[in-house]
């Protein structure tokens, strides 16, 4: 009998002679598509292993680059406005590796092959950042071993791992890609630098789809290199802030994607005035703003931009002006008590709060500020007394808790119990070494 239409079927026999046909020829496929052809599903079960007992002397360490920072086979993110500095932080990053020395508090755990991949920058400007990075940071004699494990692509426009289909706005990956990883198996890469992250596609910078793709392929880059990747990407354009993990733009996309992102911002107006900082925007700070495979995160760390004079002068024309990153540490609230001062503060803290009439309650401050109201929290006393800010004096108030000149107690307050903070007078400036 030859192949009927089901229009006909459906026609001459009706609906349920149709469907039976349907259902018998489903069958049949099913059928043949097994190995025994009896029906039968044939699936095989997925391996196991017991995880225990667990010996934790055998258990691999986690394979970071930087402690903290760069971790092979993972995506790190760094996310700074436009012109902030992340290419300087980026290359000075790279010599640190390939040299295997401290900077800024990050330790290398050896030295490290690097590729940087800068498609802002031609090979010349490039050079000029390097050769101020190097001054700054004292390793003019060093070029032999930075000739040797960093190099920068020579074409980084051309680098475009990934475009977008117009028809179906899914993102593919294009041969470049391959041309990547074999570059970096080649040359036993085991961190790039890839820098702005948003030059490495053709889509929408601001779409979330195609950067979560577009990540995710330069995520597969660093599995199969065994490499670590960062990537510097832009801020959104408004209110991204320090610390921030949605600062970045398509921020969910990338929060999923990478292990660790940081961010790079320059100082704020309010952080230049409580640091007494007459040129702010020469000064950058940097924050962990995702802690997952991460070690516990950091405190801000801090950049100052230095200017060197590239010795390329002539004809009657200065030599190019560089800017290059230094480590810089704020000032420390500290810096500007004496013992006499401190013990007059403890002693308005041991005296506890007092009333509108400046009478004492006969209640203690509180270690920590609650809702909007500051007027038993301890910190209000220091400002009061020294001047400062309430980030200082929350610092100052910490540093006391934590050398014990503080104690935090239980209280009964109404008929509540509060924490509060006792002076320990054994512990006190002039005391005791610590302060």
């Amino acid at each position: 009998m030859g192949k009927r239409d089901p229009d006909d079927i459906l026609r001459e026999e009706g609906v349920d002679t149709l469907r039976a046909i349907i259902d018998a020829k489903l069958a049949d496929a099913a059928r043949e598509s097994q190995p025994n052809g009896n029906g039968a599903h044939l699936v095989a079960p997925i391996a196991t292993m017991s995880p225990f007992p667990i010996d934790p002397r055998k258990i691999p360490r986690r394979p970071w680059l930087v402690p903290g920072l760069l971790l092979r086979r993972y995506l790190s993110v760094l996310v700074a406005p436009p012109g902030s500095g992340k290419s300087l932080f980026t290359l000075q990053l790279g010599i640190a590796c390939a040299l295997g020395i401290d900077w800024a508090g990050w330790r290398p755990r050896g030295k490290f092959r690097v590729l940087v991949i800068n498609a802002e920058d031609d090979t010349d400007e490039m050079q000029r950042r390097l050769w101020a990075a190097q001054m700054v940071m004292g390793l003019q004699s060093r070029d032999a071993e930075l000739q040797q494990n960093l190099r920068l692509a020579e074409d980084p426009s051309s680098i475009v791992i990934a475009q977008v289909n117009p028809k179906t706005r899914t993102v593919v990956r294009t041969p470049m890609m391959d041309r990547i990883l074999l570059t970096m198996k080649q040359g036993a890469y085991d961190l790039a630098v890839v820098d702005p992250f948003a030059e490495t596609f053709e889509g929408d910078e601001n779409s979330n789809s195609d950067l979560k793709w577009t990540a995710a392929l330069w995520r597969e880059v660093a599995r199969q290199s065994n490499a670590g990747l960062m990537l510097a990407h832009h801020t959104r354009k408004f209110g991204a802030e320090a610390g921030d993990v949605n600062a970045a733009r398509g921020a969910s996309a990338l929060i999923g994607i990478a292990r660790v992102v940081s961010t790079l911002f320059p100082m704020t107006d309010d952080e230049a005035v409580r640091m007494n900082i007459k040129d702010g925007g020469r000064y950058l700070r940097f924050d962990d703003a995702k802690a997952n495979l991460n070690l516990k995160s950091p405190a801000a760390r801090w950049f100052i931009k230095q200017s060197e004079i590239v010795p390329n002068d002539g004809d009657g024309q200065p030599g190019d002006e560089v800017g290059a990153l230094v480590p810089w540490l704020p000032p420390n609230p500290f810096d500007n008590i004496d013992a006499i001062t401190a013990n007059k503060v403890l002693d308005l803290i041991a005296a506890g709060t007092l009333d509108d009439q400046g009478q004492p309650t006969g209640e203690g401050f509180a270690p920590t500020r609650r809702g909007r109201s500051n007027s038993r929290w301890a910190g209000s006393v220091i400002v009061q007394a020294i001047g400062c800010g309430e980030e200082d004096a929350d610092a100052i108030l910490r540093t006391w808790i934590r050398n014990g000149v503080l104690q935090i107690v239980e209280t009964v307050i109404g008929r509540k119990v509060a924490k509060c903070v006792k002076v320990i007078d054994a512990r006190r400036p002039g005391m005791t070494t610590e302060s």
